[in-house]
C-alpha cells in the first residue's frame, strides 16, 4: 500500500522529471535464451512446440492463461469436431474434460523438459544493437522479465506479438457480428438470445447438467481488446440464469479482422505460418538483447515512474526497458488492479460515487478467492458493507 506521503513524494517526482523531460527506463531480467518461444498455449501451439522440442531446438513457453489448450478450455468448447492437432496430442477422444487437456498438455511439457509461465503477458519485444526481434518482454504479477528467442511463435488471441512487429491487420468494419458463449447448468431464453442445447451433457460429483450455447449478434464498434471486453460482459448479463454453474472464461466473437501474417524472417511467427519455423531458426540469428520498448508512445500528460527493484533473477543479465514507450490505452479518475473481494467492492464504490473507474483483473471474472477460488465462506470479519448488500440480492433473488 502507498502511504499518503510516499504517494506526495512520487507526486513530486512526476513533476520534476517531468519538467526535465525525463524518460523512465527500467533494467529487466532476461530470465531465459531460447531457440523458441511460444506465446499462448493453442492446440496447434502446443503442439508445434513440442515438435521444435523433440528436434533438437530448446523452447520457452508464456501464455496470458492459467493453463494450456485455451482455444478448447477458455471457450469450453470440448464438443465441436477435433482438429488433427487434437488427435495427435489426445487421440480419438471425443468429448474430454477440459482438466483432461490442461493435464495432459502439463504432462507433456513437463516430460519434453518445455519449462512455461502462466498468466504472463507479452508487453514489448527485445531487440539487439541492429533492430532484429531478439524476444519479447513479458508482464506477470512478478513485474516485467524477458525472454530472448531466435523465433517466436504466437499464439495469442488477438497476434500480440505480431501487432508489436508491426503486422497490419484486415480492415475491421463496425457493425453487427455474432458472440457465442458456452455455459453449463443453465441459460436464459431471452428474446435476440438463441440457446442451443449441445448433444453431452456433463456429470460432476453424481451430478448431471446440461450444456448450452448462446449466441446473439452484437454491435462491435472496433476490433480492440477493450471492445471485446464490453462485449462479452454484455454477452454474460444477457446469458446468467439461476441454474448456471459454471461459464466459458471468453466469448467466441466472430468479427474478422485478422493479422496479416508479417515476414517470417523479422522471427515472428504467427500460426498459418508455425510451418517455417525450422527456416527460421536456421537463418534469423539476432545478436545479443540490448533494449526493449523503443517505438514512441504518443503525446501524453504523465509520466511513467517506477522506483521498485526486482528481487528474483538478480543473478541474470538485464536489458534497458523504456516505461514511456507503453501505450497510454484508458484515461479514468480511479484505476483498481485486481478484481477479488476487496479490489470489486473498491471499484463498484468509485464508480457509484461518480469516478470514472477501470478494474484490471487478470482472470476472466471477478471474485478472487470467492469465485475463481471458490471459497464462499464467511471467514472473518462481519457481513456488513458490500457483503451484506450481495446477501440482499442473493436472498431477494430466491425467495
Amino acid at each position: 500500500w502507498i502511504t499518503f506521503s510516499s504517494a506526495v513524494r512520487v507526486l513530486y517526482y512526476m513533476r520534476n522529471n517531468q519538467r526535465k523531460g525525463f524518460r523512465m527506463k527500467i533494467s529487466i531480467p532476461v530470465i531465459r535464451s531460447v531457440d523458441v518461444l511460444l506465446l499462448g498455449g493453442t492446440v496447434s501451439a502446443c503442439r508445434k512446440a513440442l515438435e521444435l522440442k523433440q528436434q533438437g531446438a530448446s523452447v520457452f513457453a508464456v501464455t496470458p492463461f492459467s493453463y494450456f489448450g485455451e482455444d478448447l478450455c477458455a471457450y469450453l468448447d470440448l464438443q465441436s469436431e477435433k482438429s488433427s492437432d487434437f488427435r495427435a496430442l489426445f487421440g480419438e477422444l471425443s468429448h474430454p474434460s477440459p482438466m483432461f487437456v490442461k493435464h495432459t498438455l502439463d504432462r507433456k511439457f513437463i516430460d519434453a523438459g518445455i519449462e512455461y509461465l502462466f498468466q504472463s503477458h507479452p508487453a514489448a519485444l527485445l531487440r539487439d544493437a541492429d533492430g532484429k526481434i531478439a524476444g519479447v518482454v513479458i508482464a506477470n504479477r512478478s513485474g516485467f522479465q524477458a525472454v530472448a528467442a531466435r523465433c517466436v511463435l504466437d499464439a495469442t488471441g488477438q497476434s500480440l506479438a505480431a501487432r508489436l512487429a508491426g503486422a497490419g491487420s484486415e480492415p475491421f468494419v463496425p457493425g453487427e457480428y455474432p458472440v457465442s458463449l458456452i455455459q453449463i447448468g443453465g441459460c436464459a431464453r431471452k428474446e435476440g438470445l438463441r440457446v442451443e442445447k449441445l448433444p453431452s451433457a456433463v456429470t460432476d460429483d453424481g451430478k448431471t447438467f446440461p450444456v448450452f450455447r448462446a449466441t446473439a449478434m452484437m454491435q462491435l464498434h472496433a476490433s480492440s481488446a477493450s471492445e471485446f471486453n464490453r462485449v462479452t460482459v454484455a454477452m454474460r448479463r444477457l446469458c446468467w440464469a439461476p441454474e448456471v454453474v459454471a461459464t466459458a472464461d471468453l466469448c467466441r466473437i466472430d468479427c474478422g479482422g485478422s493479422v496479416v501474417a508479417p515476414d517470417p524472417q523479422s522471427g515472428i511467427l504467427v500460426p498459418e505460418t508455425f510451418r517455417y519455423a525450422g527456416a527460421v531458426l536456421k537463418t534469423h540469428r539476432p545478436g545479443r538483447p540490448c533494449v526493449a520498448g523503443t517505438a514512441a508512445a504518443g503525446e501524453r500528460d504523465f509520466e511513467v515512474v517506477r522506483k521498485d527493484r526486482f528481487f528474483r533473477f538478480r543473478e541474470c543479465e538485464t536489458v534497458e526497458f523504456d516505461l514511456d514507450s507503453l501505450p497510454h490505452s484508458e484515461t479514468c479518475d480511479v484505476l483498481v488492479v485486481g478484481g477479488g473481494t476487496g479490489g470489486a467492492p473498491a471499484a463498484i464504490a468509485a464508480a457509484r460515487a461518480g469516478a470514472k473507474t477501470v478494474c484490471t483483473e487478470t482472470l476472466s471474472c471477478l471474485g478472487g478467492i470467492c469465485t475463481a477460488g471458490m471459497i464462499g465462506n464467511y471467514w472473518f470479519g462481519n457481513r456488513v458493507g458490500f457483503t451484506a448488500e450481495l446477501d440482499r440480492g442473493v436472498w431477494k433473488r430466491y425467495t
